[in-house]
């Protein structure tokens, strides 16, 4: 036999794992089975609370990152739209809030907050937890933007406070106002789209600050015990910014990948207003229509609001938005720019079931 060490590979002390201990299933250092980290209390505690907040078992994959988030690993989900990352992180933050850990959710858009605020307030009342959103209670939930009738005096004095389990803002707000959030370190950070996490060079060393690390003679230092960071993304691409979370957590964001969606494509050569009403009348509601531009979009909604329940969805208005998930609004448009409010991270399988580009998406460079 071939004798073979891996270095800190071992899933029970995290040192060196040898090819014996591979052939006997069993740490020589810590005297315990090898299988024993993947087998923890923790994570059944946590597929209970799971199904009970959700109503579906966690899916393998989800099982997988449990793991790795309760043996302190700090990982990128790489995977497409709809495998459950926002939602698992969202409950993750939320089970480590019922044992007074606390986290950070950090999201890419305005919308996306909301949406989060609305799915915890689901899960809180299904798990019978009494919390406060922007108000001290047994779960404390602190996000930006407010809802309307929120005085922004009251969460600032949350925020300087640190008495809150759980702080949900856009990534925008993470750049804006670091030195807001800078005295609180947490044990877990959920990045949802770490693209527009990207978009502020700074923000990946705010990350690690607020995971508890300190930069030292150019080098990241883990002094104490620091908190778990999950990325996850649909688009990740892998660049510069990223080797600081290579040196730091040992971590890397791999390429994205196609993959195969249950997706109805239309192609028309005729692209005019009336073949756009035929596709919407034979579709039905539940669509969203992607322009180039804003004022493209505007000019579409004047057009198409004289037959349907059309609204518009942009960086400044957003209202119609709400008014959609409530089915009082059938169709929304938007531009399809990258980082567009109907682009990232959009989760409302119940209400969309098609969208339309009026032209083609494009993407724009500064030369």
């Amino acid at each position: 036999m071939i004798y073979a060490s891996y270095r800190g590979l071992c899933g029970a002390c995290g040192k060196d794992l040898n090819i014996e201990e591979v052939e006997k299933g069993f740490c020589f250092n810590e005297k315990i089975p090898l299988c024993k980290n993947f087998e923890q209390e923790e994570v059944k505690e946590f597929e209970k609370f799971f199904k009970r907040a959700l109503g579906n078992p966690l899916r393998e994959l989800q099982k997988f990152w449990c793991k790795r988030i309760f043996s302190g690993q700090s990982f990128a989900s790489v995977a497409p739209p709809g495998i459950g990352k926002t939602s698992f992180g969202t409950l993750i933050a939320l089970y480590f809030a019922t044992k007074q850990k606390h986290s950070y959710i950090i999201l890419p858009t305005t919308l996306l907050v909301k949406q989060v605020v609305e799915n915890l307030k689901s899960f809180t009342k299904n798990l019978s937890i009494k919390a406060g959103f922007n108000k001290e209670g047994e779960v404390t939930i602190c996000y930006y933007p407010l809802e309307k009738g929120q005085k922004k005096e009251d969460f600032q004095s949350l925020l300087f406070s640190c008495k809150y389990h759980i702080l949900i803002t856009t990534s925008q707000y993470l750049t804006r106002n670091f030195s807001l959030i800078r005295p609180k370190t947490f044990d877990f950070i959920f990045v949802d789209d770490v693209d527009s996490v990207l978009k502020g060079s700074k923000n990946v060393e705010r990350i690690l600050h607020l995971l508890g690390l300190e930069k030292e003679e150019g080098k990241w230092i883990n002094k104490n015990s620091s908190g778990v960071l999950m990325i996850s993304t649909a688009t990740a691409k892998p660049g510069k910014k990223l080797a600081v979370l290579r040196e730091a957590l040992r971590i890397d964001v791999g390429s994205s990948s196609v993959n195969i969606r249950n997706v109805f494509d239309v192609f028309s050569k005729d692209r005019s207003i009336s073949t756009l009403i035929d596709i919407l009348k034979k579709m039905g509601g539940g669509g969203f229509i992607y322009t180039q531009s804003t004022e493209e979009a505007e000019e579409l909604l004047d057009y198409l609001r004289k037959e349907f329940k059309i609204g518009l969805v942009t960086a400044q208005k957003k209202k119609d938005y709400e008014l959609f998930i409530k089915g009082e609004v059938d169709y929304l448009i938007g531009t399809s720019s990258y980082y567009g409010s109907l682009i990232r991270g959009i989760d409302l399988p119940e209400r969309i079931r098609f969208c339309v580009f009026w032209k083609a998406p494009t993407f724009k460079v500064k030369i």
